[in-house]
């Protein structure tokens, strides 16, 4: 499959999983985008279906300026609670599937296992 093939079909797939979540007003969908650039298919299906979170990354960024773990979950749940004052229990999230790399706990646990 062609770039904008698999971007149509991961964007058809979180639209349908947005209009479920937005239906039934209490539920989360996390979607993880397989691919193996790392941020470019996600980037493209946000801007198709504009989902309420968005993971991206950025290999460039030097390892103090990465994120941690806890500060990635602390960003979701900070979006959470603010949807859920305002009575909005639902949303969907895009996480690329390489995303892990550019976390900082994660790439010292994918060096310490090779």
């Amino acid at each position: 499959l062609g770039h904008d093939t698999v971007c149509k079909l991961y964007a058809s797939v979180v639209g349908n999983l947005s209009t479920q979540a937005t239906s039934s007003r209490k539920s989360w969908c996390l979607v993880r985008i397989p691919g193996h650039s790392v941020s470019h298919i996600a980037s493209e299906v946000a801007l198709q279906t504009w989902p309420h979170v968005v993971l991206v990354s950025a290999h460039e960024l030097k390892e103090d300026e990465k994120l941690a773990l806890s500060q990635v979950v602390q960003m979701i749940c900070d979006v959470i609670e603010s949807r859920s004052r305002n009575g909005l229990n639902f949303g969907v999230i895009i996480i690329p599937d390489q995303f892990l790399v550019a976390v900082r706990e994660m790439q010292q646990l994918f060096d310490e296992i090779s």
